[in-house]
């Protein structure tokens, strides 16, 4: 159990810190983005940012039956590896995928596998509220200099530095 809680902990932190790190890369401001939206959009924006840049980019997954997918035959027991970050940018499922647009269709997005899968983000239900809450501060930006850039512990996304300068 403790296992699993500290798991949890470290990738809605990585997410946020991604979430945030694509906020600060398209040089947007986190409250003219949210304001006037709905918790729904809010929740949605949070979605297409973590689509444009997945804290975790690769799933890997050990097939339980045979089965032939994409032209690649797998076995039961062999370990499967999803490109999420390839996947997310796919022309065919994302319209202008390099834009972020949280209007579009959430349904394709495959941050946490297949959507109605087992695997679900344990930090949604936080997205919007930890979203709304930051959006309310003016002048938070990256910080400056190498402390401002998104730092990763083992392959994930670790934690962003940002500065909130009070008006």
């Amino acid at each position: 159990m403790a296992e699993r809680l500290s798991t949890m902990i470290m990738v809605i932190g990585a997410a946020f810190s991604n979430i945030m790190d694509e906020v600060f890369r398209r040089g947007a401001d986190l409250g003219d983005e949210l304001k006037g939206l709905e918790a729904k959009q809010v929740a949605a924006y949070a979605e297409e940012s973590l689509r444009l840049n997945p804290p975790i980019p690769l799933l890997f997954r050990v097939c339980e039956k045979n089965k032939v997918l994409g032209g690649g035959a797998f076995q039961k027991g062999d370990l499967a590896c999803a490109n999420i970050e390839a996947a997310n940018m796919d022309r065919d499922a994302f319209e202008n995928p390099k834009n972020h647009n949280y209007e579009r269709e959430v349904a394709p997005y495959l941050n946490f596998g297949p959507s109605g899968g087992p695997h679900k983000c344990w930090g949604k239900p936080l997205a919007q509220p930890i979203l709304s809450a930051a959006a309310e501060l003016t002048s938070l930006r990256r910080a400056a200099g190498p402390a401002g850039e998104l730092v990763d512990a083992a392959g994930l996304p670790n934690h962003l530095v940002a500065r909130f300068t009070p008006g």
